[in-house]
Protein backbone atom coordinates (compact mmCIF):
# COMPACT_ATOMS: atom_id res chain seq x y z
CA UNK A 1 0.00 0.00 0.00
CA UNK A 2 1.16 3.98 0.11
CA UNK A 3 1.05 4.08 3.79
CA UNK A 4 3.61 1.16 3.90
CA UNK A 5 5.68 2.42 1.17
CA UNK A 6 5.35 6.07 2.92
CA UNK A 7 6.24 4.44 6.08
CA UNK A 8 9.68 2.91 4.74
CA UNK A 9 10.47 6.46 3.07
CA UNK A 10 10.14 8.22 6.35
CA UNK A 11 11.87 6.02 8.14
CA UNK A 12 14.90 5.75 5.31
CA UNK A 13 14.63 9.90 5.65
CA UNK A 14 14.48 9.40 9.43
CA UNK A 15 11.38 11.83 9.42
CA UNK A 16 10.01 11.07 12.71
CA UNK A 17 7.23 13.26 12.07
CA UNK A 18 6.23 11.59 8.64
CA UNK A 19 6.90 7.86 11.18
CA UNK A 20 4.04 9.01 13.53
CA UNK A 21 1.97 11.07 10.74
CA UNK A 22 2.11 7.34 8.84
CA UNK A 23 1.82 5.35 11.61
CA UNK A 24 -1.87 7.19 13.01
CA UNK A 25 -2.90 6.77 9.07
CA UNK A 26 -2.32 2.75 9.07
CA UNK A 27 -4.32 2.87 12.20
CA UNK A 28 -6.96 4.38 10.54
CA UNK A 29 -6.83 2.43 7.94
CA UNK A 30 -7.11 -0.45 10.17
CA UNK A 31 -9.51 0.71 12.52
CA UNK A 32 -11.73 1.14 9.20
CA UNK A 33 -10.74 -2.61 8.06
CA UNK A 34 -12.59 -4.19 11.07
CA UNK A 35 -9.43 -4.47 13.22
CA UNK A 36 -9.37 -2.36 16.46
CA UNK A 37 -6.69 -4.21 18.03
CA UNK A 38 -4.35 -3.90 15.09
CA UNK A 39 -5.28 0.13 14.60
CA UNK A 40 -4.20 0.03 18.37
CA UNK A 41 -1.48 -0.67 18.02
CA UNK A 42 -0.18 1.52 15.29
CA UNK A 43 -1.73 3.99 17.07
CA UNK A 44 0.30 3.49 20.09
CA UNK A 45 3.62 3.26 18.06
CA UNK A 46 2.45 6.72 16.42
CA UNK A 47 2.18 8.17 19.83
CA UNK A 48 5.05 6.86 21.01
CA UNK A 49 7.30 8.64 18.14
CA UNK A 50 4.94 11.74 18.47
CA UNK A 51 5.27 12.19 21.87
CA UNK A 52 9.24 11.59 21.85
CA UNK A 53 9.90 14.52 19.55
CA UNK A 54 7.38 17.04 21.17
CA UNK A 55 4.47 16.92 18.18
CA UNK A 56 1.74 17.77 20.61
CA UNK A 57 -1.11 18.38 18.15
CA UNK A 58 -0.52 15.09 16.06
CA UNK A 59 0.00 13.22 19.70
CA UNK A 60 -3.53 14.73 20.77
CA UNK A 61 -5.06 13.39 17.27
CA UNK A 62 -3.84 10.11 17.61
CA UNK A 63 -5.43 9.81 21.43
CA UNK A 64 -8.76 10.60 19.80
CA UNK A 65 -8.17 7.94 17.98
CA UNK A 66 -7.25 5.27 19.81
CA UNK A 67 -10.00 6.38 22.34
CA UNK A 68 -12.12 5.32 19.22
CA UNK A 69 -10.59 1.96 19.04
CA UNK A 70 -10.53 1.31 22.51
CA UNK A 71 -14.07 1.72 22.14
CA UNK A 72 -14.74 -1.03 19.36
CA UNK A 73 -13.03 -3.22 21.91
CA UNK A 74 -15.24 -2.52 24.37
CA UNK A 75 -12.62 -0.98 26.72
CA UNK A 76 -14.68 2.26 27.86
CA UNK A 77 -12.72 3.05 30.91
CA UNK A 78 -9.32 2.70 28.49
CA UNK A 79 -11.15 4.95 25.76
CA UNK A 80 -12.44 7.51 28.03
CA UNK A 81 -8.52 7.75 29.46
CA UNK A 82 -7.56 8.33 25.80
CA UNK A 83 -9.71 10.74 25.17
CA UNK A 84 -9.32 12.94 28.05
CA UNK A 85 -5.43 12.49 28.02
CA UNK A 86 -6.41 14.01 24.13
CA UNK A 87 -7.86 16.91 25.44
CA UNK A 88 -5.42 17.74 27.67
CA UNK A 89 -3.02 17.26 24.90
CA UNK A 90 -4.56 19.31 22.25
CA UNK A 91 -2.63 22.97 21.99
CA UNK A 92 -4.18 25.62 23.68
CA UNK A 93 -6.10 27.57 21.09
CA UNK A 94 -6.33 24.37 18.33
CA UNK A 95 -10.07 24.45 18.49
CA UNK A 96 -10.55 21.59 16.03
CA UNK A 97 -8.61 19.12 17.99
CA UNK A 98 -10.98 19.97 21.43
CA UNK A 99 -13.88 19.71 18.75
CA UNK A 100 -12.77 15.90 18.14
CA UNK A 101 -12.09 15.40 21.38
CA UNK A 102 -15.03 16.16 23.24
CA UNK A 103 -16.66 14.07 20.35
CA UNK A 104 -14.77 10.98 21.59
CA UNK A 105 -15.21 12.03 25.15
CA UNK A 106 -18.88 12.39 24.64
CA UNK A 107 -19.33 8.76 23.03
CA UNK A 108 -16.69 7.29 25.75
CA UNK A 109 -18.74 8.58 28.63
CA UNK A 110 -21.89 7.50 27.35
CA UNK A 111 -20.62 3.64 26.27
CA UNK A 112 -19.46 4.06 30.43
CA UNK A 113 -22.59 4.84 31.34
CA UNK A 114 -21.60 8.37 32.42
CA UNK A 115 -24.28 10.28 30.82
CA UNK A 116 -24.31 13.81 32.90
CA UNK A 117 -20.42 14.06 31.38
CA UNK A 118 -21.51 12.55 27.74
CA UNK A 119 -23.96 15.50 28.09
CA UNK A 120 -21.37 18.31 28.74
CA UNK A 121 -18.83 17.17 25.99
CA UNK A 122 -21.45 16.86 23.51
CA UNK A 123 -22.46 20.49 24.72
CA UNK A 124 -19.43 21.56 24.67
CA UNK A 125 -18.81 19.90 21.10
CA UNK A 126 -21.55 21.53 19.64
CA UNK A 127 -20.59 24.96 20.84
CA UNK A 128 -16.92 24.39 19.40
CA UNK A 129 -18.60 22.66 15.70
CA UNK A 130 -20.79 26.28 15.42
CA UNK A 131 -17.77 28.62 16.46
CA UNK A 132 -15.54 27.19 13.65
CA UNK A 133 -18.01 26.42 11.34
CA UNK A 134 -18.39 22.68 10.97
CA UNK A 135 -21.57 21.55 10.38
CA UNK A 136 -20.25 17.60 9.60
CA UNK A 137 -19.01 17.51 13.26
CA UNK A 138 -22.03 19.51 14.61
CA UNK A 139 -24.02 17.02 13.31
CA UNK A 140 -21.84 14.23 15.13
CA UNK A 141 -21.78 15.90 18.33
CA UNK A 142 -25.92 16.22 18.15
CA UNK A 143 -26.27 12.73 17.49
CA UNK A 144 -24.01 12.16 20.62
CA UNK A 145 -25.81 14.18 22.47
CA UNK A 146 -28.85 12.30 20.93
CA UNK A 147 -27.74 9.14 22.95
CA UNK A 148 -26.73 10.46 25.96
CA UNK A 149 -30.66 11.87 26.04
CA UNK A 150 -31.47 8.47 25.10
CA UNK A 151 -30.07 6.87 27.38
CA UNK A 152 -31.44 9.13 30.44
CA UNK A 153 -34.96 8.72 29.00
CA UNK A 154 -34.76 12.11 27.74
CA UNK A 155 -36.87 10.96 24.49
CA UNK A 156 -37.97 14.27 23.21
CA UNK A 157 -34.53 15.61 23.45
CA UNK A 158 -33.29 12.54 21.89
CA UNK A 159 -35.27 13.30 19.02
CA UNK A 160 -35.05 17.16 18.67
CA UNK A 161 -31.44 16.79 18.67
CA UNK A 162 -31.32 13.64 16.22
CA UNK A 163 -33.84 15.39 13.84
CA UNK A 164 -31.32 18.48 13.92
CA UNK A 165 -28.38 16.43 13.06
CA UNK A 166 -30.12 14.78 10.08
CA UNK A 167 -31.76 18.42 8.72
CA UNK A 168 -28.51 19.15 8.66
CA UNK A 169 -26.41 16.79 7.44
CA UNK A 170 -29.18 16.40 4.57
CA UNK A 171 -28.29 20.39 3.58
CA UNK A 172 -24.78 19.74 3.95
CA UNK A 173 -24.74 16.45 1.41
CA UNK A 174 -23.02 14.73 4.40
CA UNK A 175 -25.22 11.30 3.81
CA UNK A 176 -22.78 9.27 6.13
CA UNK A 177 -23.71 11.56 8.96
CA UNK A 178 -27.34 11.24 8.16
CA UNK A 179 -27.58 7.61 7.86
CA UNK A 180 -25.83 7.77 11.16
CA UNK A 181 -28.47 9.84 12.24
CA UNK A 182 -31.69 7.39 11.04
CA UNK A 183 -30.47 4.71 12.67
CA UNK A 184 -30.39 6.84 15.96
CA UNK A 185 -33.79 8.46 15.29
CA UNK A 186 -35.22 4.66 14.59
CA UNK A 187 -34.12 3.99 18.62
CA UNK A 188 -35.21 7.04 19.61
CA UNK A 189 -38.26 6.44 18.40
CA UNK A 190 -38.55 2.83 19.28
CA UNK A 191 -37.94 3.88 22.52
CA UNK A 192 -40.86 6.77 22.14
CA UNK A 193 -43.16 3.50 21.42
CA UNK A 194 -44.18 4.89 18.37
Amino acid sequence: SHLVRALALFTDLDNQAGVALVLNGLGMVSSRQGTPAVALSQYQAALRTAERFGLTSLSATVLHNMSVSYSCLGQFEHAVAAAERGAATSPKGDLVARLGAMINLSGAYCLLGKQVEALESADEAIKLSQEISDQRRECEALIGRSEANLRLGRLEEALADVTKAMSLAEASGYRYVWAAGLWQQSRVVAAMGM
